[in-house]
């Protein structure tokens, strides 16, 4: 059943075998896959049973690191962050971008800082087959050679209705289940010293205060969420639960989104080749081509995995090229400082000379802009055309995980009295250098592939302005050692025998594929281990 929380007793105690904080994607797939195993479940949605289109979205908090949109990250009700898949598919809907995570991405990497996961690929292989299964997507489309040391890699995409509808209604059929909606954990209570938690403290959206006491928990509110909620667990527990070793909350990991090059075709083949830059059916299924360095040039080199990405670039973008697609690499740049500085509202000492630079390429970008909106018009009709049509080489790369990009704390409350938390992004010099490293190899061999020009945008040094894919990850990572991480092998709390933790806070490493399939694999993969751990109670949850 599905129950409001303003159904409920001030002070009412509600009681299960599982109890699952977050009803996003993992906690659904969690709840669903022990359907049908005798255990009863409550699960706790801090948003409502129908949000609004794209749901609910946080207030509580800020980032103080890298800038980071903190608030539309982060969306409340059933589904999760389903409620903002936003990728335009052929036939019409919105979609997730999905893939598997690759041998590379799970294993320990020195050069880049990744400890590796604590069982191998060959452990979620089973569970990445179940996933595609629940959405109805074909298999894996498999890696294809592209050029000497690059691979043509494969995106997957499926709807939002599995988490939206699919789901939350088999839950709401089943006797044995029950999700509670607009209510919000603000604490798991520990017994005794720490090792297990007996209960969830919870407050409903008109303040109502409630408890439910299980045999398990599991907590599936995301990467910012969780190490929000196990922080601020402070009874009996001053740091936080699963917080010995001051581990919750660090490793905060992104995949950053930048623009690496500008391409220009040498030819009109690649803008007729939508197999290479556009999102295309398969199958009747939708797939996107990515590029990549193969692993053993990623090993040999020190670098994180990337995924590039071509896009075609709109004729109304103008930029400062000229008819050879030679970019005025003078003029990006001033152009992208100078909008800094508008978005500061502060001026630098450069500003004079990066205007004079913008002024000077004025000539070069109303000439592009002229030669693109003819030779896209002429496509339209039909017609041959001279202009090459630009290209956007846009990357999506791995984050090395550091201690000190962070989560934690602030010092305001929310409506609820949970402490408001802080996001502390940090990326570091060497994830920059090796966005570089990856863009110097990559280019020649597309440059050989599609006869193209590949210009690069990427600054000399420093770290570049990054964009973010919402994807939160590493949080509460699994470690072997618990100084090292927060949950084991099992997904469970070190030190907390009762308590487990799943979703993207436990990637030791990220790799650059979205989250969302090994999300729902990892869940999967928990509620085996919980249906043979646990062993159904005669306790029926109250109804109403």
């Amino acid at each position: 059943m599905i129950r409001h929380s303003g159904t409920l007793g001030d002070e009412e105690q509600l009681a299960a075998d599982v109890c699952i904080v977050g009803g996003g994607p993992a906690g659904l797939t969690l709840a669903a896959e022990l359907l049908g195993s005798g255990l009863t479940v409550v699960l706790l949605e801090s948003g409502g049973a129908h949000p609004p289109a794209g749901g609910q979205p946080y207030h509580a908090g800020r980032s103080v690191g890298l800038r980071y949109d903190l608030e539309a990250s982060r969306v409340q009700g059933v589904g999760g962050s389903a409620q903002h898949w936003h990728i335009a598919t052929p036939g019409g809907q919105t979609r997730v971008r999905l893939r598997e995570l690759d041998e590379l991405d799970m294993e320990a990497r020195p050069g880049v800082r990744a400890p590796g996961w604590p069982f191998a690929r060959a452990s979620l292989e089973p569970y990445y087959k179940r996933a595609r299964t629940l959405w109805g997507m074909q298999p894996a489309e498999p890696d294809e050679p592209f050029i000497e040391s690059a691979l043509r890699r494969f995106f997957s995409f499926a709807p939002p209705d599995v988490f939206t509808q699919t789901l939350p209604r088999s839950l709401a059929a089943d006797p044995n289940t029950t999700m509670v909606v607009e209510a919000v954990a603000t604490e798991l209570i520990s017994r005794g010293t720490g090792a297990g938690i007996e209960a969830v403290a919870a407050r409903g959206s008109d303040g109502r205060r409630f408890t439910v006491r299980a045999r398990t928990y599991v907590v599936a509110a995301g990467g910012i969420e969780t190490p929000r909620l196990l922080l601020a667990s402070r009874t009996g527990t001053p740091a936080g639960v699963g917080n010995h070793h001051d581990q919750v909350g660090r490793y905060f990991m992104e995949h950053p989104h930048y623009l690496s090059g500008f391409v220009a075709p040498r030819t009109h083949k690649l803008f007729y080749r939508t197999d290479a830059w556009d999102i295309f059916l398969k199958a009747g299924h939708p797939v996107q081509a990515t590029y990549a360095l193969d692993a053993e040039v990623l090993r040999r080199e020190g670098l994180l995995s990337t995924a590039f990405i071509l896009a075609w670039r709109p004729a109304r973008a103008v930029l400062p090229v000229g008819r050879a697609g030679r970019v005025d690499q003078r003029g990006v740049g001033a152009v992208r400082r100078v909008a800094a500085m508008w978005h500061r509202r502060q001026a630098d000492p450069g500003a004079a000379r990066d205007a004079a630079a913008i002024v000077a390429s004025v000539p070069a970008m109303a000439g592009y802009f002229v030669r693109q909106r003819h030779a896209v018009t002429a496509d339209r009709a039909g017609r041959p055309h001279r202009a090459p049509i630009m290209f956007d080489l846009h990357a999506m790369a791995e984050q090395a995980p550091r201690p000190d990009s962070v989560v934690r704390l602030g010092h305001g409350v929310d409506r609820f009295g949970m402490p408001e938390v802080e996001l502390d992004w940090r990326v570091g010099v060497d994830d920059a250098d090796s966005m570089r490293r990856s863009h110097e190899l990559m280019a020649p061999l597309l440059e050989r592939h599609f006869n193209v020009r590949v210009s690069p945008l990427l600054p000399d040094r420093g770290v570049p302005r990054l964009g973010y894919g919402y994807h939160h990850m590493g949080t509460t990572r699994m470690s072997v050692r618990p100084d090292q991480g927060v949950v084991d092998a099992d997904s469970r709390v070190h030190g907390v025998d009762n308590l487990f933790v799943t979703g993207s806070s436990v990637f030791p490493a990220g790799g650059s594929a979205n989250p969302t399939l090994t999300i729902v694999a990892l869940a999967m993969r928990l509620a085996d281990r919980l249906k043979k751990e646990a062993r159904p109670t005669s306790v029926r949850v109250p109804c109403p």
